[in-house]
């Protein structure tokens, strides 16, 4: 069977093991950032604000999973590129995410501002930190 001629299945995944486990939508440094247009009135800027902080995300080699206060859903999502410092993903359907890391952190871009995620540690990463 000739390389082109393979199924989805049999093709090789590329990973980036940074991105893997859980994380989190981190509303203080997201807003800590946000540029706000004028004409949006203070009650607003709360009521939007409020929307962060909210979606947890879990990456595995091929799946990712998402929850956003219970509504659950997974996505098969496939990595294009990579580099030192962010790696580009594929998600259904057709849609690019390019995702910058920073030590516990990424970001991903919304316009002109950043959405931050903070990873989510583990119980036995926890534990593993304190010793």
């Amino acid at each position: 069977m000739s390389k082109t001629a393979r199924s989805q299945s049999e093709k090789s995944v590329q990973v980036d093991r940074r991105l893997l486990g859980s994380w989190r939508s981190d509303r203080r440094r997201t807003m800590a950032e946000w540029i706000w247009p004028r004409s949006m009135k203070p009650d607003r800027r709360k009521w939007f604000a409020g929307l962060f902080g909210h979606l947890k995300l879990r990456y595995t080699p091929r799946y990712l999973y998402s929850d956003l206060k219970g509504f659950c859903e997974r996505d098969l999502y496939e990595v294009v590129a990579m580099d030192s410092d962010s790696v580009a993903i594929l998600c259904s359907p057709g849609r690019i995410l390019h995702i910058h890391f920073e030590d516990d952190h990424y970001w991903i871009s919304l316009g002109r501002n950043r959405e931050w995620f903070k990873r989510v540690k583990s119980k036995p990463r926890q534990a593993a930190a304190r010793r």
